[in-house]
């Protein structure tokens, strides 16, 4: 798979570009909260099901350091969910994940590669 480890300030940075609301300090706190919100946004527990709010709260987090946030977003653009499937950035988002040692990226990279 070789050194993903550029990716991840890159992404981090790509993910604050794509979001929709400015940072503030209080984003460096909330990063869980954007994340938690954001799951439940997908599943429609709590929310009505809203996955554009979803993907910009999972970028949210996202950059702010949230890994299972890099994950989510890497299954929303594999999956198209609310978004036109990219297989490509999903598989950044994966390996910026997996670069920071999370399972579940590495597993999703590894099907990924397999299928190709």
């Amino acid at each position: 798979m070789g050194d993903t480890s550029p990716l991840i300030p890159a992404l981090l940075r790509a993910a604050k570009m794509e979001q929709a609301q400015p940072n503030t300090s209080e984003d460096y706190v909330h990063h869980w909260r954007y994340y938690e919100e954001a799951f439940l946004r997908t599943s429609g527990r709590c929310f009505p099901v809203d996955l554009q709010q979803a993907r910009q709260l999972f970028l949210r987090a996202a950059a702010q350091g949230n890994v299972p946030s890099l994950v989510a977003l890497g299954k929303i653009y594999l999956q198209g969910a609310g978004v036109p499937a990219d297989k490509e950035r999903a598989m950044k988002y994966f390996k910026a994940a997996a670069s920071t040692g999370n399972a579940e990226a590495k597993m999703m990279l590894g099907q990924l590669v397999a299928s190709a």
